[in-house]
């Protein structure tokens, strides 16, 4: 895909939006937050391929509990059949990364400034 046909740095529009939305919906944002928690504990490798199928699979299903088939599911179903699940997974995933090492920083400066503090003592 060609830079031109990019959306506010994503692959597409419907791409960007559904980040949009994830990221500004209560209940989005936090079945993402599962979502990502499962794959953590759940596998090893191929995470981010992972991670893109099961929000695929959430999109799938909040359109399924709102719309009958039809035409209008149809055009939804079109529209989300263009979502780059796989680029929203790896953004997930390297948000998720960087926000773990800097919980793993912080942790490990707590740790050094208790140890301190206790051969102070």
């Amino acid at each position: 895909m060609s830079e031109h046909e990019r959306y506010n740095g994503w692959t597409n529009y419907e791409t960007w939006c559904l980040n949009i939305w994830i990221d500004n919906d209560q209940y989005l944002y936090e079945r993402k937050a599962e979502l990502i928690r499962e794959v953590s504990i759940h596998y090893d490798d191929k995470q981010v391929y992972e991670l893109s199928l099961l929000l695929e699979s959430m999109v799938e299903e909040l359109k399924e509990d709102v719309l009958e088939v039809g035409l209008m599911s149809d055009l939804l179903g079109g529209a989300i059949g263009k979502i780059n699940f796989y680029e929203l997974a790896e953004h997930y995933w390297e948000d998720f990364n960087e926000d773990f090492k800097r919980y793993q920083a912080e942790n490990e400066e707590l740790k050094q400034e208790r140890l301190a503090n206790l051969k102070q003592s």
